[in-house]
């Protein structure tokens, strides 16, 4: 609660302090719209607009799932916990219907309470340098995340190179969007898992995420007064 309210309380102090605040949802600007009172210069900037880089090609080609972490926060963090979760509850119904599925985490500095999680379906890939290339390389993406604050840049980078992502409601908290049809959200490890299955054998379903992932960039940067680039 200490460490809560000392963040809390700079993060108010720097919003004063600046000229401008730029926010990447409207939930964020309205905190500092409240909280830093007398702060009126905020304004929204969606997370990927301008930065959309879709490639890859198509679902034919692609193979698996791409599970985007770090672990500098240890054993003990949201992405460990997801991890867990994922490995324990839904990737055995994964299997049960694709057999053959692979999932691949990134991340250097794996906490070795986690390294026993590999096998046969899933690979730890360490420190990656090319996220674009493993991006335009997976089926999907997944975002098992159960807690946490804030937007979960995780989930923006799989939308970012318009690759179809599975996320719990955790994993797309902030994030705006047009509808559902732009991320398959799953709370359960059922729900979580068919998704999963669908987007790694329904090549129309996947066709039909990645378009609507294009048109929701397309709208975030006709919507947005200007792009990350110019702040």
């Amino acid at each position: 609660k200490e460490e809560f309210r000392y963040f809390y309380r700079l993060e108010v102090a720097i919003a004063h302090e600046a000229d401008r605040v730029v926010a990447i949802s409207e939930e964020e600007a309205d905190f500092f719209r409240h909280a830093a009172e007398g702060q009126n210069d905020v304004f929204v900037i969606p997370p990927i607009a301008r930065h959309m880089t879709v490639g890859g090609g198509g679902p034919e080609g692609r193979r698996g799932a791409l599970f985007l972490a770090g672990w500098l926060a240890g054993p003990e963090s949201a992405n460990a916990d997801g991890l867990r979760w994922l490995v324990e509850y839904v990737l055995p119904e994964v299997i049960e219907h694709c057999p053959w599925v692979e999932i691949v985490v990134t991340g250097a500095d794996l906490p070795p309470e986690l390294s026993g999680l590999a096998g046969p379906h899933l690979h730890f890939l360490g420190h990656v340098q090319d996220l674009e290339k493993a991006h335009h390389a997976a089926r999907l993406s997944v975002v098992p995340i159960r807690y946490g604050a804030g937007v979960k840049l995780k989930t923006v980078v799989g939308m970012q190179h318009g690759l179809p992502v599975v996320s719990t409601s955790a994993g797309v908290d902030g994030i705006p969007m047009l509808s559902d049809r732009e991320v398959d959200i799953a709370d359960t490890p059922a729900a979580f898992a068919e998704a999963m299955v669908r987007l790694l054998v329904d090549d129309e379903h996947w066709r039909e995420r990645r378009e609507a992932l294009i048109n929701l960039n397309a709208r975030w940067s006709n919507e947005s007064p200007v792009g990350w680039a110019n702040v």
